[in-house]
Order: C-alpha cells, then structure tokens, then sequence
C-alpha cells in the first residue's frame, strides 16, 4: 500500500542512502534537490480530460522506469521565466501549454509502496543536448529500480494526486 513516510528526516536520509543514491550525487551546477525544493511538470493538452482536469498520463510508466518525469526547479527560476520556458518546449510540438503543475522533492520522496521508497528526485541539468535547449533547472522523478509493473501504476496516480495542487497559466 502506498502512503507518505511521516517519519524522522534521519530515516528519509536512510531511504535516499539505500534506495535512490543518485539523489545525493550533484549532476549540475545548482547541486542536488532540496526537500524544500517545488518542482513544475509542463501540463500539455494530453495532460487534461475535456473537464480541464489532470489525467494520469502526467506521468507515464516510459516516464518513471525509462527516460525520468522531467520537471522544472522552481526555487531557482522565477514563474514567467519557467512558463516562457514551457512554452518553449512545446514549440516544436502538437501540444499546447496548459499550465505547471507543482510540487515538492519532499512530497515525492515521502511516497512509499509497502513501507519502501517508491520515487527518486534528481537534478539532471540539460546541457549540450540538442534538439533540446540548455536547462540548467531541470530535473527528473524516476520511479525506484526495481517496482513492478502494478507499483509503478499506483505511483503514478499517488503522483498525479501530488501535482493536481497548483496550476500556474499565464
């Protein structure tokens, strides 16, 4: 069963330590993610049923187990730079902006399947990468190695719940 670790921070340092190492290594410039840390994934129109609502394609099994539930560091770029960059991404797209959805590291990393870590957040600046622009806010939730098929389907919709808070629209 999924649920958020209300735990001591000494045992989340313990989960990130056993299960999610790559949180504790810096793979940019900005170090890794704070717990305090918001987090904006790009809300498209896929993103959204025909009541405005989010769907749970937000985040995608390829997302969480493959390629990362990429995200924007809100703490270190201001809102209409992190929009304008949205808008950006889905230039060459045939998705519309529709928002960000917006979170926390610690809220994401508190989410436990079967009393384990079930999510890892990690900077992952983009740098060098083309087609892509360079980010250096950028950062991804990956799913822990390991999740079977039917964990990774409850941590998407645990996630979905997460993000489903604020939408930023200009």
């Amino acid at each position: 069963m999924m649920s958020a670790d209300t735990d001591s921070d000494e045992n989340s340092e313990e989960d990130s330590d056993d299960v999610c190492p790559c949180e504790r290594e810096s793979h940019s410039d900005l170090g890794p993610i704070a717990d305090d840390e918001r987090i904006a994934r790009i809300v498209r129109s896929i993103h959204l049923n025909k009541k405005g609502a989010l769907k749970i394609n937000l985040f995608s099994e390829k997302d969480l187990t493959q390629q990362g539930g990429s995200f924007n560091r809100l703490n270190h770029e201001d809102g209409d730079s992190a929009v304008a960059r949205a808008k950006k991404t889905l230039e060459q797209s045939n998705h519309q902006y529709h928002g960000l959805a917006i979170s926390t590291a610690e809220n994401v990393r508190k989410l436990h399947i079967d009393d384990k870590r079930a999510a890892c957040v990690v900077d992952s600046e983009i740098k060098d990468m083309p087609p892509y622009d360079d980010n250096p806010f950028h950062g991804d939730i990956w799913g822990v190695d390991g999740l079977p098929a039917e964990d990774i389907e409850q941590l998407r919709n645990e996630l979905l719940a997460l993000f489903s808070v604020e939408i930023l629209r200009d």
